[in-house]
């Protein structure tokens, strides 16, 4: 990983095919950006190694206008990398992490409040996690009510299931899906009867949709 050359973050339109730098090329590392959903923002992990072994990092998360800009940091961090974006809350006051900070060795899901940054971590959210489970993936739905993720068996595990779970923290419900393969990138779809997922069995990759279950479940409206 160290070996490769660093990431930058770039938009490209699909309507013109015009490319947009938006940051890089300072010595940091960037990846996994999302969306906000009003188009206007991205976040994302930005990081870089601070000893020749490569064990500590200096590390965030940060926004940035979509056209171009400064970023915003929410907040500073050395150390093992331990908090990755994956999902803004419609309203656009939070992002939605996982994070192994509290946790080392488990990730969890959390929710940063934009509004207290560079010092979110001091307010982080805790939404679940297990001694368990690894929690990967996870995205709101459109109404930001729930939160789909992908729990993993841990240490090392292979087995990865979908859950669902409310956004202000509960018990999971596990969609109508087991694999015995690797399941992940739980998506939200524009509407609400399904979830999208990607898993992995003997090496090939299949997309597919993931019912959600009745019993103690979320409305079937949740994605679409």
């Amino acid at each position: 990983f160290w070996d490769r050359s660093l990431q930058e973050v770039w938009v490209k339109s699909l309507v013109n095919g015009s490319e947009t730098f938006i940051a890089g090329g300072d010595g940091f590392s960037r990846n996994r950006p999302n969306w906000s959903r009003d188009g206007q923002q991205l976040a994302y992990a930005r990081f870089r190694s601070v000893n020749p072994e490569h064990t500590r990092l200096e590390f965030s998360i940060v926004i940035v206008p979509a056209a171009g800009g400064e970023e915003k940091e929410l907040f500073p961090a050395l150390g093992p990398m331990g908090d990755v974006a994956l999902d803004w809350s419609p309203d656009g006051a939070w992002i939605l992490e996982n994070s192994e900070t509290l946790t080392p060795g488990r990730f969890l899901i959390g929710l940063l409040p934009i509004a207290a940054a560079p010092h979110a971590d001091a307010l982080r959210k805790v939404i679940t996690g297990s001694p368990n489970y690894n929690l990967w993936q996870a995205q709101f739905s459109p109404d930001g009510r729930w939160v789909a993720f992908c729990a993993v068996d841990a240490p090392g595990g292979s087995l990865s299931r979908v859950y669902v779970v409310p956004a202000s923290g509960g018990p999971w419900v596990q969609t109508r899906t087991e694999n015995t393969g690797k399941t992940n990138r739980a998506g939200r779809q524009t509407g609400g009867h399904f979830i999208s997922f990607q898993t992995e069995l003997v090496s090939t990759t299949f997309g597919g949709f993931a019912s959600i279950g009745q019993t103690a479940s979320p409305p079937e409206s949740l994605f679409v």
